[in-house]
């Protein structure tokens, strides 16, 4: 995960860097994602607030498609997936 900005608050912490996969479709080339994503510590649990994908490598280029999504629901974190990577990271501190 390249570019991690980690912001804490009580028992959540927000992360915005690099995302690893993203399904979607779009008609032109995408070699980055970079997404805002909130985990709380807590309960194990993530929820995406946004995304951008680019045309360029690491958030270069033209931005393809933008999400901003800051009332998704929490989600369980699957071991082995990206998340609990970045929870790992995120919320050993916690």
């Amino acid at each position: 995960m390249a570019r991690n900005l980690i912001g804490t608050g009580a028992d959540q912490v927000s992360v915005n860097g690099m995302l690893g996969e993203l399904a979607f479709q779009t008609k032109e080339n995408v070699n980055s994602i970079i997404g805002l994503n909130e985990y709380d510590c807590g309960t194990v649990k993530y929820r995406p607030i946004e995304f951008k994908v680019f045309s360029g490598n690491k958030g270069k280029g033209k931005v393809v498609e933008e999400q901003k999504t800051p009332d998704s629901p929490f989600e369980s974190i699957e071991s082995g997936s990206w998340p609990a990577g970045v929870y790992n990271i995120a919320c050993r501190s916690k």
